[in-house]
């Protein structure tokens, strides 16, 4: 009977302890700060309020570099906020920033931060800074426009960067605008339209075949100019490297020189969809 009162009261200590320790526990968690709560969607509209009317005064001001401080808050907003309705707003204010200043490194800090936010819908801002007019010319935004573009992934971007590529006589832009192509294997409306471009226009510079321009390009001289073969040896040594690096990153797929990525177009012509391993 004593080693059976023993026994018990040695549980209802351990007991105590216990209870005594979840107290305390709880007396430490009571005094910790609570955690903050996240933002709401008003707090996040409110903030986007702020940011307009700021970027507002800003921009009449010509105030480059609270401007570039702007596109820096933004940018926070814009990762920190889960709605992507709101978050496209967000966005959309640094392609206000963009269209609304004249100055050189807003404008640029301002295409770059638009490439960052990854909406394709934004193309919209960038779409006059991915162009070429003159292809022996490059316009002073238009590396960081193409690098952007290859950020955002919008379809639209397409048409604007195979042109480049087509066009430039500026190779370093030319391979600019196929890495950033290389980023659309998971675009399945349009992926298959840019493997079929690129190897297209890389490969009427093989060594050894006929160099004339594709008149169907709508270039009413095409038919009157043709290639030297220096510039075609060049374009060449420029592009097929960077033509197999960008189709193998973009689908998957792992070739290890032009050539192979030609005889692999030709034996999957119809089905070149079924090359993309990305989905």
């Amino acid at each position: 009977m004593v080693r059976f009162v023993v026994r018990t009261g040695m549980f209802l200590g351990l007991v105590g302890l216990c209870a005594g320790g979840l107290g305390a526990s709880a007396a430490i968690a009571g005094d910790l700060p609570a955690t903050p709560p996240a933002a709401t969607a008003a707090d996040a509209a409110a903030r986007y309020a702020e940011l307009d009317k700021q970027i507002g005064l800003h921009l009449k001001d010509k105030a480059a570099d609270s401007l570039k401080l702007d596109l820096a808050e933004v940018g926070k907003e814009v990762k920190a906020t889960a709605d992507p309705t709101l978050r496209t707003k967000f966005g959309a204010l640094l392609g206000r920033i963009l269209d609304g200043t004249s100055d050189d490194g807003t404008q640029k800090a301002a295409i770059a931060a638009i490439g960052d936010t990854a909406d394709g819908s934004l193309f919209r801002y960038l779409r006059r800074w991915v162009a070429q007019p003159d292809a022996k010319a490059e316009p002073p935004m238009l590396s960081t426009a193409i690098a952007a573009a290859g950020k955002l992934l919008s379809n639209d971007a397409v048409g604007p960067l195979v042109t480049i590529v087509e066009k430039s006589k500026l190779y370093s832009l030319s391979t600019a605008a196929m890495e950033a192509l290389a980023n659309f294997g998971q675009n399945k409306r349009v992926r298959v339209k840019i493997l079929t471009d690129l190897i297209s226009t890389v490969a009427k510079d093989r060594p050894g075949v006929g160099n004339r321009w594709d008149a169907s390009k709508g270039d009413p001289e095409a038919t009157a100019r043709t290639r030297t073969g220096e510039e075609s040896r060049a374009r060449w040594g420029a592009l097929s490297g960077t033509l197999v690096v960008c189709l193998n990153r973009m689908t998957g797929t792992n070739c290890a020189t032009a050539e192979d990525w030609f005889g692999l177009h030709d034996k999957y012509k119809g089905r070149l969809d079924s090359l993309f391993t990305k989905e």
